[in-house]
């Protein structure tokens, strides 16, 4: 109640824990018209209800289930329920599509299937069978975006180290920075560990959003090439040669210093044409004086022969 910085109704409603658990030992966790033991959290967060939803999430950000865990010490250890609702409102802030309350949701519920509304009328509770239903939609949606908040949460809450490192670029949020890279390794890594056929509703999903990429490559030849080799990737249904075609950090860096070398060479050659056109005026008038001297030399020549032929009669 003195924690003036602290929203009215949580306050409120910490208060009225507070004085219900102290009341009667045997009651559940209250909060706001909301009762439940912490054990069934995860089943708590997995219905589709609004308001519950709101409710669920201010108990995780306040770590209410450890404030009324240690009122029941006898039944609920203390220390155990601080550690868990600690873990749980790490996972309920973390930003970006692939945390949030949908991931402590996965988290709490590990054979719970997806719900993402891309896959509805799908059951896929294993992240095994992720690539396939992605492959499918990609066919038959091939302008929807596949990784929506449900299905990456439900890849951070089932990856394994094989595909964390991509999750957590998921998380970062720098897709727009990637040019589209973020999402083509995420897939990459999951059709190369779960997956090992051919996803070719994945590879056209992908080549047809590749066109900042292919951007990257400034020689025409070498970008028309490019192009040319991720057409024929994509009717292959691999996604790995498509993402080292993509994503080759040694062939852009040539490219670049190509790049480079070109800008270089041709302003070398713009100096060259503004110094001969600056140049042009005092090169005349050389050419006028030159000329001058050498018709006065040739004449004093002339008179000079004259005098000497004179001279021997």
């Amino acid at each position: 109640a003195q924690n003036g910085t602290a929203d009215r109704e949580v306050t409120t409603a910490t208060l009225a824990m507070r004085a219900a658990a102290a009341a009667d030992p045997l009651m559940p966790l209250g909060w706001r018209g909301l009762m439940f033991f912490p054990d069934a959290t995860g089943a708590m967060l997995a219905r589709d209800h609004a308001e519950d939803a709101v409710k669920l999430r201010e108990v995780i950000l306040t770590e209410a289930i450890s404030l009324w865990a240690s009122m029941r010490e006898e039944r609920f250890p203390a220390a155990a329920a601080r550690l868990e609702a600690r873990q749980w409102r790490v996972l309920a802030n973390i930003k970006g599509p692939a945390g949030g309350m949908p991931r402590l949701m996965y988290a709490l519920n590990p054979a719970s299937p997806c719900a993402s509304p891309l896959l509805a009328g799908t059951w896929i509770a294993e992240i095994g069978d992720l690539p396939r239903a992605l492959d499918a939609l990609a066919q038959s949606a091939p302008e929807t975006e596949l990784i929506d908040a449900h299905i990456a949460a439900f890849l951070g809450a089932h990856a394994d180290r094989a595909i964390e490192q991509e999750v957590k670029a998921l998380v970062d949020g720098n897709e727009a920075q990637g040019g589209g890279l973020i999402v083509m390794r995420l897939l990459a890594a999951l059709q190369g560990r779960y997956h090992r056929g051919a996803l070719p509703g994945l590879t056209r999903w992908v080549a047809a959003r590749a066109s900042p990429l292919l951007a990257r490559w400034r020689n025409r030849e070498r970008r028309a090439a490019v192009e040319a080799r991720l057409k024929a990737l994509a009717e292959g249904g691999l996604l790995a040669p498509i993402l080292a075609l993509l994503a080759d950090d040694a062939g852009q860096k040539a490219d670049a210093s190509g790049l480079i070398a070109a800008r270089e060479e041709l302003a070398r050659l713009d100096a060259t044409l503004r110094a001969i056109a600056g140049g042009g005026p005092y090169r005349a008038a050389l050419s006028a004086r030159l000329g001058q001297e050498i018709a006065a030399g040739v004449g004093l020549l002339a008179a000079a022969a004259t005098l000497i032929l004179t001279a021997l009669g």
